[in-house]
């Protein structure tokens, strides 16, 4: 899971290596990587490419955020 959880997060092949040295493990190759990510990348295809049917209710939203001082100081 901490592999594809930094696959997910696009670190690269070299700290992912480092991450799982720091764990114990003697290292991964880029293959090995690859290998065990692909399982992901399926499921994640599997998700943007599901039927979507029904209705989908959603809210939308929208802020600005505006910087005000209180008391004189900046805040």
């Amino acid at each position: 899971m901490t592999v594809q959880g930094a696959y997910v997060h696009e670190v690269t092949t070299r700290k992912v290596d480092d991450l799982v040295r720091a764990l114990g493990i003697e290292g991964i190759s880029q293959t090995e990587l690859s290998w065990i990510c692909a399982g992901l990348d399926e499921r994640a295809e599997a998700l943007w490419n599901r039927p979507l049917t029904g209705e989908y209710p959603y809210v939308g939203l929208d802020a600005t955020g505006v910087k005000v001082r209180e008391g004189g100081a900046g805040g």
